[in-house]
This record gives structure tokens, sequence and C-alpha cells, in this order.
């Protein structure tokens, strides 16, 4: 898949920003099979190699838009989806699921119960599952409401990312534009103010780290 992206990349090197071609991926994926041998052969090797393909496609300019319509988990999402220009979805009505992983493993992972989480994931969306809580966080610019739609808002979502490329606003896009969004849509609001005081906290010490000249 990572090759494809260069493919595209590499036809198009020569075009203007507005010429570029849109890579629109369809998202329905219950995420990556970890284990000891998909390790040793390279999984990760090969899940960076894909999200840094479209990283620089979306940083060449090429409009790229995820649209979910089923299940977006984890690894597998975070290669095919998130590094998407903007993200779209289908509601939960039609049994879209977009989450890092299910409650159950939080629960193992971070040592909470998961009636906790349960009860917790009611009224956060960092624990919540389904687009309309990604949707909270940022993560999901729009949501189509009947599958008819879909086309016509990739079509206006691609027409928005070329124009915000064109007026210089390519950073409101992608993964960093996302964060900004979510704290818009009172969905992360910690996030601005944890990078404001880690701005701060750096400033203080930077002479100290700062390259010899």
């Amino acid at each position: 898949m990572a090759q494809a992206v260069y493919v595209s990349l590499a036809a198009d090197a020569d075009k203007p920003a507005e010429e570029k071609r849109a890579l629109v991926f369809i998202v329905d994926t219950p995420g990556n099979g970890p284990g000891k041998v998909e390790e040793i052969i390279g999984m990760n090797k090969a899940t960076g190699a894909y999200q840094l393909a479209l990283a620089e496609a979306r940083l060449e300019g090429h409009p790229i838009v995820a649209m979910v319509i089923g299940r977006a988990i984890s690894g597998a999402f975070l290669c095919h989806g998130l590094q998407a220009s903007n993200i779209l979805s289908l509601e939960s009505s039609f049994g879209t699921m977009i989450h890092v992983m299910p409650l159950t493993l939080i629960s193992r992972i971070i040592k909470k119960d998961l009636e906790t989480l349960e009860e917790l994931s009611k009224g956060n969306p960092v624990f919540a599952a389904g687009p309309q809580f990604f949707y909270a966080l940022g993560g999901v610019e729009e949501q189509a409401s009947e599958t008819d739609g879909m086309r016509p808002t990739i079509i206006k979502h691609i027409a928005e990312i070329r124009k915000a490329i064109a007026n210089g606003e390519a950073d409101k896009l992608g993964p960093w534009g996302r964060g900004t969004l979510g704290a818009e849509r009172n969905g992360r609001v910690v996030r601005p103010k944890v990078i404001d005081l880690m701005n701060k906290e750096f400033a203080a010490v930077a002479e100290k780290y700062a390259p010899s000249r």
C-alpha cells in the first residue's frame, strides 16, 4: 500500500498542487493482529512505512480523505485513516465503530475496573467508542447520515482541502489540525493547555539546550 502511494507521488511530482490526484480511503478494518510472528516479520516496519508514505503525500499537496463505512480500530486505522487530511464517517446507525481499543483491554492495561470505564465512556469521548465521540474529539470532520451522501461529502471535502492548501493553511489538515478542531468542539479541552504548559517549560530551559554557535 505504501508502494501504491509512492507511485502516485512520482506520477504527480511535476504537477501543480491543484492537479495532484486525491487519495480516497474506504475504511473498514478490525485492527492489526499483533503477535510474535507478526513482530518478527516486520509488522511495525510495514505499518510505519505506510504512515510515512501517507504523511509525505499529504505534505506534497495530495488531498487525502478517509471514509469510515464500518470498523476503524486500533493500529490498522492508525495506518489506513488517521494520516488523512480529513476523516469522514457514516453515522453510528450504520454500525460504524471508531476506537483505539475495547474497554475490556483498556481495563486490563490501566488497571481500572470495567464498570468505572463504562461510566466514564458515557460522557468522556476519550473512553467512548463510535463516530459521534470521535467527532467530538475532532477526529471526524463530518458524518454522513445516508450512504447516498458519501460521494458528495467526499467530493466537497476534497475541494475544501485543495482550498486550504492553496491558501497556505495545510497545517490545519491532518493529525495536527484535528487536535485544534477537537478543542473547538469541547472534546479535547485539556490538550491546548498541556501544549501551552510544555511550550512555557521548554522556553524556560531552551537556552541551556540550544546548539552552541
